[in-house]
Protein backbone atom coordinates (compact mmCIF):
# COMPACT_ATOMS: atom_id res chain seq x y z
CA UNK A 1 0.00 0.00 0.00
CA UNK A 2 1.30 3.66 -0.95
CA UNK A 3 0.31 4.96 2.16
CA UNK A 4 2.68 2.69 4.31
CA UNK A 5 5.43 2.94 2.45
CA UNK A 6 5.31 6.91 2.38
CA UNK A 7 4.79 6.51 5.92
CA UNK A 8 7.90 4.19 6.28
CA UNK A 9 9.59 6.12 4.24
CA UNK A 10 9.09 9.44 7.08
CA UNK A 11 10.12 7.13 9.48
CA UNK A 12 13.19 6.51 8.23
CA UNK A 13 13.64 10.13 6.84
CA UNK A 14 12.49 11.68 10.57
CA UNK A 15 14.79 9.26 12.50
CA UNK A 16 17.98 10.47 13.81
CA UNK A 17 21.23 7.70 13.95
CA UNK A 18 20.22 7.47 18.09
CA UNK A 19 17.03 6.47 17.17
CA UNK A 20 15.61 2.77 16.53
CA UNK A 21 12.37 2.22 14.13
CA UNK A 22 10.12 -0.96 12.94
CA UNK A 23 6.62 -0.97 11.25
CA UNK A 24 5.24 -2.82 14.34
CA UNK A 25 2.19 -4.21 12.82
CA UNK A 26 -0.38 -2.78 10.22
CA UNK A 27 0.04 0.91 9.74
CA UNK A 28 1.95 1.15 13.30
CA UNK A 29 5.31 2.15 13.60
CA UNK A 30 7.56 1.99 16.67
CA UNK A 31 10.33 4.45 17.42
CA UNK A 32 12.73 4.10 19.97
CA UNK A 33 14.49 7.41 21.12
CA UNK A 34 17.20 7.18 23.82
CA UNK A 35 18.94 10.16 25.44
CA UNK A 36 22.39 9.94 27.47
CA UNK A 37 21.83 12.96 29.73
CA UNK A 38 18.81 12.34 31.59
CA UNK A 39 16.26 14.12 30.07
CA UNK A 40 13.04 12.56 28.56
CA UNK A 41 13.30 11.87 24.55
CA UNK A 42 10.75 14.71 23.19
CA UNK A 43 7.96 12.75 21.12
CA UNK A 44 6.45 16.11 20.05
CA UNK A 45 9.80 16.37 18.09
CA UNK A 46 9.57 13.04 15.94
CA UNK A 47 6.16 14.17 15.40
CA UNK A 48 6.93 17.17 14.25
CA UNK A 49 9.79 15.72 11.97
CA UNK A 50 7.11 13.04 10.51
CA UNK A 51 4.43 15.56 9.76
CA UNK A 52 6.71 17.92 8.21
CA UNK A 53 8.18 14.97 5.85
CA UNK A 54 4.78 13.83 5.06
CA UNK A 55 3.46 17.27 3.73
CA UNK A 56 6.56 17.89 1.83
CA UNK A 57 6.13 14.66 -0.02
CA UNK A 58 2.52 15.17 -0.32
CA UNK A 59 3.04 18.23 -1.85
CA UNK A 60 6.32 17.15 -3.99
CA UNK A 61 4.41 14.35 -5.08
CA UNK A 62 0.54 15.54 -6.10
CA UNK A 63 -0.26 12.65 -4.03
CA UNK A 64 -4.10 13.59 -4.12
CA UNK A 65 -4.43 12.27 -0.40
CA UNK A 66 -2.42 13.07 2.93
CA UNK A 67 -1.08 10.88 5.53
CA UNK A 68 -1.28 11.74 9.11
CA UNK A 69 0.46 10.76 12.06
CA UNK A 70 -0.90 10.42 15.49
CA UNK A 71 2.22 9.62 17.90
CA UNK A 72 1.46 8.12 21.47
CA UNK A 73 5.06 7.48 23.81
CA UNK A 74 5.98 5.50 27.30
CA UNK A 75 9.09 6.03 28.77
CA UNK A 76 11.38 4.09 30.32
CA UNK A 77 15.09 3.72 31.45
CA UNK A 78 17.59 1.73 29.84
CA UNK A 79 19.23 -0.14 33.11
CA UNK A 80 15.60 -0.63 33.91
CA UNK A 81 13.56 -4.20 33.31
CA UNK A 82 9.95 -3.20 31.62
CA UNK A 83 7.41 -5.01 30.77
CA UNK A 84 7.10 -4.16 26.82
CA UNK A 85 3.45 -4.91 27.23
CA UNK A 86 2.68 -2.46 29.55
CA UNK A 87 4.92 -0.06 27.52
CA UNK A 88 3.16 -0.62 24.42
CA UNK A 89 -0.20 -0.31 26.08
CA UNK A 90 0.86 3.10 27.61
CA UNK A 91 2.00 4.21 24.28
CA UNK A 92 -1.22 3.18 22.67
CA UNK A 93 -3.41 5.10 25.04
CA UNK A 94 -1.46 8.20 24.51
CA UNK A 95 -1.45 7.49 20.89
CA UNK A 96 -5.36 6.96 20.39
CA UNK A 97 -5.69 10.31 22.45
CA UNK A 98 -3.32 12.02 20.15
CA UNK A 99 -5.60 10.31 17.24
CA UNK A 100 -8.96 12.11 19.12
CA UNK A 101 -7.78 15.09 19.23
CA UNK A 102 -6.77 15.43 15.87
CA UNK A 103 -10.24 14.14 14.84
CA UNK A 104 -11.79 17.05 17.48
CA UNK A 105 -13.43 13.88 19.14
Amino acid sequence: DCAIRNMAEAVKTACTADEVYARFGGDEFMVALFTSNGEKPSTETISTRLNNYLGALVDSKKCGYSVGVSVGHAVGRVNEIVDMNLFEKQADEKMYGDKRQRKGN
